[in-house]
């Protein structure tokens, strides 16, 4: 069993070595590795990067099953994260977990976000259409930024709660 957890944390190395410095790669087990079959076999692509094949980080063991049994439970606890931060309904993508609410606020960022860039094409038009004469300082633009921002965080109940208003208050006073 010490040779399997010992043949683990040789192979992650490998492949923070070679995530690392991919042109450079040298191994020679030390006594502590029991298996003398640990090698790094490598291939090079045309990008010249440097892939690991499974085989070859992978020594032989009693257990075939045991490589599996990892996976499997690497997955699961993956799983159960994602469902412990996101909620019962949480789900994992290739580019990261999911939830309802993160759908949700997604697809109302958007929503906003269309009508927000209508409003900065009609100021664009309007700045146009005056030659710049009103609104000087093009106040327009961080307006509807700051409606679209306001807007998002009303809708999606990301509104900061304030704490110690009353010593702002108190500053502002002096």
């Amino acid at each position: 069993m010490k040779s399997t957890t010992t043949t683990c944390c040789v192979s992650a190395a490998l492949l923070l070595a070679a995530a690392h410095n991919p042109t450079t790669l040298a191994f020679s087990p030390s006594s502590h590795v029991h298996s003398p079959s640990v090698a790094l076999k490598s291939q090079q692509t045309r990008r010249t990067s440097l892939r690991l094949s499974a085989a070859a980080i992978a020594t032989p063991s009693n257990d075939d099953s045991s490589s599996t049994t990892t996976t499997l439970t690497k997955q699961q606890k993956r799983i159960q994260q994602v469902r412990k931060e996101g909620g019962i309904f949480a789900f994992n993508t290739k580019f990261g977990a999911l939830n309802p609410y993160a759908i949700y606020y997604g697809l109302v960022s958007i929503a906003l976000g269309l009508v927000w860039f209508v409003a900065l094409t009609f100021s664009q038009l309007f700045y146009k259409l005056t030659g710049g004469k009103l609104d000087k300082r093009r106040r327009l633009p961080v307006f509807f930024s700051h409606v679209w921002g306001t807007l998002l965080m009303l809708f999606t109940g990301c509104f900061p709660k304030v704490e110690g208003w009353d010593a702002i208050k108190e500053f502002h006073k002096r």
